[in-house]
């Protein structure tokens, strides 16, 4: 069983760092792993206090990566902080006259837009 739990939980961490998204993938990986880890150490109340303790270190982590991160040296290095501005050349798409409405001009004439049938 332990074998499975790692296996599932490596899996579910690289389909998170392919696919990022709410992290849901990610999370389940972790508890995954974490779970491979206690089966692995016996199941007995030691192995739960210590995944719990590393469960808690985790969490410690995650909250000041998010809090103080990039604030911190580590996180002024891997954080990006150009803007997009006007100054450094970046131009958008400019106004949105003209891009909604039946004004629009298209390749394929204008469109007509009628009540569905019932």
């Amino acid at each position: 069983m332990a074998i499975q739990l790692l296996a599932a939980g490596l899996i579910l961490l690289a389909v998170e760092s392919f696919i990022p998204g709410f992290g849901i993938f990610g999370i389940s990986g972790l508890l995954c792993l974490l779970g491979a880890l206690y089966l692995a150490l016996g199941a007995t109340a030691q192995a739960a206090a210590l995944v719990g303790g590393l469960l808690l270190m985790l969490v410690v982590l995650g909250w000041w990566l998010v809090r103080r991160g990039p604030g911190s040296w580590l996180g002024r290095h891997v954080t990006l902080h150009l803007r997009s501005t006007a100054a450094r050349g970046y131009t958008g798409q400019g106004g949105t006259e003209g891009s909604f409405g039946p004004e629009r001009d298209h390749p394929d004439g204008p469109a007509s837009f009628r009540p569905c049938p019932d």
